[in-house]
């Protein structure tokens, strides 16, 4: 079956930054693409009527618009008419039909990334439901991931980053989008704001050259395997928050806003790209976790490649 090459044509809002209770995120996501620091690979997530395939659109059409000082995609050049009328060279997607995303489909588009753009400075290739990925189909997605051509973005939705197989969505970089009036959020509660900070706490000692510190915290997390999942669980989301701040993502789009000027503060020391390098290395962490590795050998080993990333 062959990849459709068109993403759904937007209703007016078509601006990134007006999208109905995403307008930050949209704002950052504008910023990251003018800046050329967009990731080569985005996981859209949240509810239905959360924007999220609407943001997919505007994303390829921010990237293919031809009008080199519009801050937003202008909606009247050739690029832009293209994606959003479906006939773009350099846009494709794929959208699950039926129950499943299936090896053959997730292979032609695959095949797509090794292709120079067409006409523009990038291909677009978008997954919609890539919660429905087979895991044959996502053991085919799983290399362009991996080795990304400089000129490919990758595009996925799901509804959360835990409905997609923990491989692809480990070398994606998540963004939850919200129904309108921030009703898909949840407040952090006072004792795990507590727990984060106690994690950034040897995130950050790790980064100073303080690693006995670093390594005690984290032996007393391991005594427990729920307790090292946890712990690795927030470091993964500590990781990813850097990340996407580095990138320009505004601290109220961060999974935790509270923490925004102490995870500047702690991990300012990380060189660049390594905060979303460490995160997928402790996504490996997490699954040899689960298949029963030493907790506290896998600590160990994760707070010294966190050392090693300092700048």
């Amino acid at each position: 079956m062959e990849a459709k090459e068109s993403l759904p044509s937007p209703p007016p809002p078509m601006r990134l930054s007006d999208l109905p209770g995403n307008a930050a995120l949209g704002r950052a996501l504008v910023r990251a693409v003018r800046r050329g620091r967009l990731p080569h690979a985005l996981l859209l997530h949240g509810p239905e009527g959360s924007e999220r395939g609407r943001a997919a659109t505007l994303i390829a059409a921010l990237l293919c618009c031809e009008a080199a000082e519009a801050a937003e995609p202008c909606g009247r050049c050739h690029g832009c008419r293209q994606v959003f009328g479906g006939s773009h060279p350099d846009v494709a997607i794929l959208a699950a039909e039926g129950s499943s995303l299936k090896i053959e489909q997730v292979q032609q588009l695959a095949a797509r990334a090794r292709l120079r753009p067409a006409r523009g400075r990038a291909q677009v290739l978008a997954l919609l439901g890539a919660e429905r990925l087979t895991p044959e189909a996502a053991n085919a997605l799983l290399k362009s991931l991996e080795e990304p051509p400089p000129a490919v973005t990758w595009i996925l939705t799901a509804p959360s980053p835990a409905a997609v197989l923990p491989t692809i969505a480990s070398r994606c970089i998540p963004l939850a989008f919200r129904l309108a009036g921030g009703g898909a959020t949840r407040a952090i509660s006072e004792p795990e704001l507590e727990a984060r900070e106690k994690v950034l706490a040897a995130l950050g000692a790790a980064l100073r050259g303080e690693l006995q510190l670093a390594l005690a915290f984290a032996r007393e997390q391991a005594r427990a395997r729920g307790q090292a999942a946890a712990l690795i669980g927030e470091l993964i989301l500590l990781l990813r928050d850097r990340a996407l701040a580095a990138s320009g993502m505004e601290a109220a789009q961060l999974a935790t806003p509270a923490l925004a000027a102490a995870l500047e503060r702690e991990l300012a020391a990380l060189r660049p790209g390594a905060a979303a390098e460490l995160a997928l290395r402790a996504e490996l962490a997490a699954e040899q976790l689960r298949h029963n590795a030493n907790p506290a050998l896998l600590l160990d080993a994760l707070f010294l490649e966190i050392e090693a990333a300092a700048s």
